[in-house]
């Protein structure tokens, strides 16, 4: 970067950090001052640039980081501040789009700079000082250095402090909490491992919060900021990186890639952790990327064998091997003591074995009978459901009721458009037959959580949904909204029936292409009159 972004010297700036915030004098938001002392010490400490993830994590605002940005941005503008933004700190700020423009990273000038100086009341701060002042770690920013034992024991233990309590409510399913004052503002696992960001005393403990970052915004949905950690990550990994976050790192952009259907990427991203002879080990050593490296093969291969355009022959062969990857995973699960990745593989390896039986893709001689299949999928389904609640575990999704219900109406087919009354014939499993299906973990699904009838707990979960006492995303909502149709149309039970057509409808436009196909195959099983309303929601 040159300096000949700013050409005439300015005058120096005074920038109060004790509260209320000043900048010579004037009042000024906490927000942009914070922001501003923390992209100096980014200078100062030949970071590459503060990411718009931590801005946002930092202020509990991660919905509205753009608003926080533009205002931020508004503030450095009336100071004579030029701030950039993006891959490249050699452009010019001022060459700079300003679409895109709050995904950062942002970077100060030098010659900007060069002009501040940070006070906290009468005291004026150094580098140390600015960093003490903003909450960080006395090291933040700095290059990996190799501590003496005794200085390594004494280190401050926040980091490790924020990355247990952001890895307690990530198993608990506390992602992001914006609400409450005080100590309570910053919980979630967001924020915590924002604050271990913060914290960290090195490189690899820098990768080790960016890291499970990225993983928190993959379960929130929001795959543009959880690839941004892994961008910021990646620029560590040179200097910090180790075999397993590398690892890590592949995977998670796999899974990223899996989330959109892009089954290249996600193929290209497990043959690179393989090429390596250092990730390659890690999957082999490391419990906890084995498990993940098999999880995500299997579910390639599943999309593999899922493919009717496919041989027959050449599906079997996709199905036997994700199920084989499956139970890899769910051994790998347990030799790392993670129960939360248990339950997971779990509930793939219960919803594939239903599915790939019924396709003819396992067992095609038929060596076990309908039922004997439904009742093992069930169990599967239900041993992860009873882990999460068994173990205090909040990180059981909508998918597990969702994959249940596919099951026990699994066997129910009228044929294409059928008629009312034909559709109505169809006989799901019913409730008190699951439950003895699910021993030993039916204790799980109790009566007050909505297993007393199947429209009774598909109406449940959606009302959860639509007062906001939970948030499930485009793809799990329009499967919830499917099977509460289903079972509503079947049993008659289904008042709101057309309301829940043309909701799923205009839910369909917001899917990935492949999984648009899916929704627009199986609701060809539903009478004509419900498919119109849905599909003429959906042309709107």
């Amino acid at each position: 970067m040159t300096d000949s972004f700013e050409a005439a010297p300015s005058p120096l700036l005074r920038i109060q950090l004790q509260q209320p915030c000043s900048v010579d004098g004037q009042p000024a938001s906490h927000q942009s001052v914070w922001f501003l002392a923390r992209l100096w010490l980014a200078l100062l400490c030949r970071e590459y640039g503060v990411e718009a993830g931590g801005l946002a994590q930092r202020f509990n605002r991660a919905a509205d980081v753009r608003m926080l940005v533009s205002r931020c941005f508004a503030d450095f503008s009336r100071w004579g501040i030029v701030v950039g933004w993006g891959s490249d700190n050699a452009i010019d700020p001022r060459l700079l789009p300003l679409r895109g423009r709050s995904r950062g990273p942002f970077w100060l000038t030098p010659p900007s700079a060069a002009r501040l100086t940070f006070w906290l009341g009468e005291t004026a701060l150094d580098l140390a000082g600015v960093q003490s002042a903003l909450g960080l770690a006395p090291s933040v920013g700095t290059a990996a250095i190799t501590r003496h034992p005794l200085d390594e024991a004494m280190q401050r233990l926040d980091f490790w402090y924020h990355l247990a309590l952001g890895k307690r409510d990530f198993l608990d399913g506390r992602l992001a909490d914006d609400a409450g004052q005080g100590e309570r503002k910053r919980s979630g696992a967001l924020a915590h491992f924002g604050q271990a960001q913060d914290y960290a005393g090195d490189g690899f403990q820098q990768g080790l919060a960016l890291l499970n970052a990225g993983m928190t915004w993959r379960r929130l949905g929001n795959l543009e900021q959880s690839v941004r950690s892994l961008q910021a990550l990646e620029r560590l990994s040179g200097q910090h990186g180790s075999p397993t976050l590398t690892a890590m790192t592949h995977l998670l952009y796999g899974w990223h890639a899996y989330a959109t259907r892009d089954e290249a990427t996600v193929r290209r991203e497990l043959v690179n952790l393989q090429s390596n002879e250092e990730t390659r080990n890690a999957v082999r050593y490391n419990p906890r990327v084995r498990c993940e490296f098999h999880n995500l093969n299997a579910l390639l291969h599943k999309a593999e064998a899922t493919h009717e355009s496919r041989e027959l022959a050449e599906r079997r062969r996709h199905a036997l091997i994700a199920v084989g990857d499956f139970s890899k995973a769910l051994q790998a699960a347990f030799e790392a003591d993670s129960l939360d990745a248990a339950q997971h593989v779990a509930a793939n390896l219960g919803l594939v074995l239903w599915l790939f039986w019924k396709e003819g893709l396992l067992d095609p001689e038929r060596h076990y009978d309908l039922l004997s299949i439904q009742q093992q999928a069930i169990r599967w389904i239900g041993m992860s459901e009873w882990i999460c609640d068994r173990f205090g575990l909040g990180s059981n999704s909508i998918w597990n009721t969702i994959f249940l219900l596919r099951v026990v109406r699994g066997a129910c087919w009228a044929g294409d458009s059928p008629e009312l009354s034909a559709f109505r014939c169809q006989q799901p499993m019913p409730v008190a037959t699951f439950l003895e299906a699910a021993r030993p973990f039916h204790a799980t699904f109790s009566h007050a959580k909505g297993f007393g009838s199947w429209p009774q707990l598909t109406a449940l979960l959606l009302q959860e949904h639509d007062e906001g006492r939970v948030r499930y995303e485009p793809l799990q909502l329009a499967n919830l909204l499917f099977e509460h149709l289903w079972f509503g149309l079947q049993s008659g039970e289904d008042g709101d029936g057309d309301a829940t057509a043309v909701r799923l409808g205009r839910l369909l436009p917001e899917l990935a292409g492949r999984d648009r196909q899916f929704f627009r195959s199986i609701l060809a099983g539903l009478p004509l009159a419900t498919q119109h309303l849905a599909c003429t929601a959906d042309m709107a």
